[in-house]
């Protein structure tokens, strides 16, 4: 499985990156901090998983991301990563993909 890991904090990414390489059956693709990069990222690889933020301060926000890849690459599957416990990211994220599932901590 490739995923590509999106989060403009590069502790995050790294942190996640780390704990993915311990599967032997996940790639990671590539890295972005921002949603254009992310973009790119995506068309250039066409990954299976992305890991997004929804929050990122520069360029792209994390819905407008997950829209402009959904339109191109309609088998991704986006995981959302974000610390908002608001429904209106929820509804907002599920808005961009009906088909999702919603998981909520506890």
């Amino acid at each position: 499985m490739k995923v590509l890991i999106v989060d403009d904090h590069d502790l995050i990414r790294k942190g996640i990156r780390l704990l993915l390489e311990h599967f032997p059956d996940v790639e990671v693709v590539g890295e972005a901090s921002n949603g254009c990069d992310a973009v790119t990222l995506a068309l250039k690889h066409h990954p299976d998983v992305i890991l997004l933020d929804l929050s990122m301060p520069t360029g792209l926000d994390g819905f407008t991301t997950a829209k402009t890849i959904m339109d191109e690459l309609e088998d991704v599957k986006i995981v959302v990563l974000t610390m908002h416990d608001e429904e209106i990211y929820v509804q907002k994220a599920v808005q961009y993909n009906p088909s999702s599932t919603v998981l909520r901590p506890f």
